[in-house]
């Protein structure tokens, strides 16, 4: 919708499509709303109802299932670098620059194709798409994520305070150690694991499962 003319236009092809289809499936279950909505939106034509339209069939149209692919690898490289921005605390509103390692050849492609759409999505002041990773030795630190269409990375040099945040990491680290050697130190109690509640001690059990992991 965002890109104007033939892809504007495409995109509301596709959804006059669904949100007819939608109408016609809900109709039986609210009936007047979607009667009014058929008419007001120009599905329906002025002296007709929607009860009489025929039902949606499946099969109607044929999916693409490798480009359906494509678009779940898109928003799951958009979730994996908002969850970067929000790992740092970054403000939404902060434009930020991201680097995507694409997974193979044909993946660069559907990134170039998307790049203007994941700008938008990530709030992107740019998008460097590269078949190499990002360079941490020369440009600085980069915590990443995983996703089916490659790497995407986030460079911090100017966002925050890269030795701030190593001791604020480190002083989390000393305070997960000392709540781990309490929690060690009630279960190498035998009178502790004996005498206290089943319920009790599976939980200190979790507890230091949790702690490990954390650390």
């Amino acid at each position: 919708l965002r890109a104007g003319g033939k892809d504007k236009e495409r995109a509301l092809a596709v959804l006059d499509y669904a949100l007819n289809k939608i109408l016609k499936l809900l109709h039986p279950f609210m009936p007047f709303i979607t009667e009014e909505l058929s008419h007001r939106m120009g599905f329906v034509e002025e002296g007709k109802s929607i009860m009489f339209a025929s039902w949606p069939e499946a099969g109607e149209v044929k999916f693409n299932s490798e480009l359906i692919s494509a678009i779940d690898g898109k928003f799951e490289m958009v979730r994996a670098g908002r969850y970067l921005r929000s790992s740092y605390s970054i403000a939404d509103g902060k434009k930020l620059a991201f680097h995507i390692k694409a997974a193979d050849a044909k993946t660069m492609e559907i990134l170039k194709a998307e790049q203007e759409s994941l700008k938008h999505l990530l709030n992107a002041s740019e998008i460097e798409l590269s078949m190499e990773s990002f360079d941490s030795a020369s440009k600085g630190a980069a915590p990443s994520q995983l996703g089916a269409l490659g790497v995407i990375s986030l460079p911090l040099a100017g966002l925050i305070d890269v030795e701030a945040e190593c001791a604020k990491l480190e002083k989390q680290l000393k305070d997960i150690e000392k709540w781990l050697a309490g929690v060690r130190g009630r279960l190498a109690n035998e009178k502790f694991v004996k005498s206290a509640p089943e319920q009790v001690v599976a939980d200190a059990r979790k507890n230091l499962e949790e702690l490990e992991e954390k650390k």
